[in-house]
């Protein structure tokens, strides 16, 4: 059997050559058939970012907090302009179930310990489906994450649409 064949098969229309490492990257790490991912100016932008370490107040490749991240994100990628903090971005958008996220929504967390807990938002990050967002952790830098991790299911508030941005 031509070991080429299942590839054939699989994608028909695009050669295996013809994909890019960020989309063989990023498949990978979502669970996803790397046809799927199509957004190539929203994943070579996050490839762009990938690891940047977090810090707070920072919007630039020496360190970027997770709503600056978004803004540039969204500027770049979708070519439109968000405030800067995760609660006026959160202000800005209408109000999205989980199962009814789609690639470019925000998704919006408060992560604040549950000792401490108060209302607002302290996270932002943007959906890429399959339950996987990226964002700018306080550990990893810019990273993909899944909603159903347990820190992450545990502080989920709400996801959001800009309605400009469909």
């Amino acid at each position: 059997a031509n070991p080429n064949s299942k590839l054939a098969l699989a994608s028909p229309e695009k050669s295996i050559e013809s994909f890019t490492h960020f989309q063989f990257k990023f498949a990978m790490l979502m669970d996803r058939e790397v046809e799927s991912i199509k957004n190539l100016p929203l994943f070579s932008f996050i490839d762009e970012w990938w690891a940047i370490r977090y810090r707070y107040g920072g919007s630039d490749q020496n360190g970027i907090d997770c709503s600056s991240f978004t803004e540039k994100l969204l500027s770049k990628v979708y070519g439109f302009s968000v405030p800067r903090t995760s609660t006026d971005q959160f202000l800005l958008c209408n109000k999205v179930a989980t199962s009814n996220l789609v690639e470019g929504d925000l998704v919006f967390f408060n992560t604040r310990s549950t000792r401490r807990r108060r209302k607002g938002i302290t996270h932002v990050g943007l959906y890429l489906g399959n339950n996987y967002f990226v964002h700018s952790s306080v550990q990893d830098g810019v990273t993909i994450s899944s909603l159903a991790d347990e820190y992450y299911s545990n502080t989920f508030i709400s996801g959001g649409r800009i309605s400009s941005a469909r």
